[in-house]
C-alpha cells in the first residue's frame, strides 16, 4: 500500500546519516532508536539498545530509550519515528515488524544493510496490521 502523496517525514541534517552510522556499527546486529520531532518533522535522535533475545533477527528497544518519549511529550514534542536496521535486508518490514508495531502515529525507519556501502533507509506507517510506505526527506 502506498502513503498518501503529502505524507512525509522530513528528517533534520545528519539524522539519516547518524542512524546509517548506528546501523553499520552495530552490524551484524539490528540496532535501534527514536526519532523525536512534531508535525511530520524529526529532530532529535535516541540511540538506542538492541535487548532482543537475538539481536541478528529481531530487534526490541531498551526501556532507558522507550522512556525519552516521556521526556520528548514533556517538552512538547512526539514520537516522531522509531528505527531499527535489517542488516541483510530488505528495507521493508517484516512481518514480525507488522505485528508488533504498537505506535501507529510514528513512523518506523527500516535501514538496510545488504550493501554496507550503499545503506536505504525507507519509513512506513504501520497500523492494524498494514504498512503503508512514507517519504523520507
Amino acid at each position: 500500500m502506498t502513503a498518501p502523496a503529502s505524507e512525509r517525514l522530513v528528517l533534520d541534517a545528519g539524522i539519516a546519516t547518524a542512524i546509517i552510522e548506528h546501523a553499520r556499527a552495530g552490524y551484524p546486529d539490528e540496532v535501534c532508536g527514536i526519532v523525536g520531532g512534531r508535525g511530520g518533522r524529526g529532530w532529535l535522535l535516541y540511540l538506542g539498545r538492541n535487548v532482543a533475545p537475538h539481536p541478528r533477527i529481531s530487534y526490541e528497544l531498551d526501556v532507558d530509550t522507550l522512556s525519552r518519549q516521556i521526556e520528548l511529550e514533556a517538552a512538547g514534542l512526539e514520537l516522531a519515528a522509531i528505527y531499527h536496521s535489517h542488516p541483510h535486508g530488505p528495507e521493508m518490514p517484516s512481518a514480525t515488524d507488522i505485528g508488533r508495531a504498537f505506535y501507529p502515529d510514528a513512523v518506523y525507519i527500516i535501514c538496510n544493510l545488504a550493501d554496507r556501502d550503499k545503506a536505504i533507509l525507507r519509513g512506513y506507517r504501520i497500523r492494524d496490521g498494514r504498512a503503508w510506505e512514507v517519504a523520507l526527506a
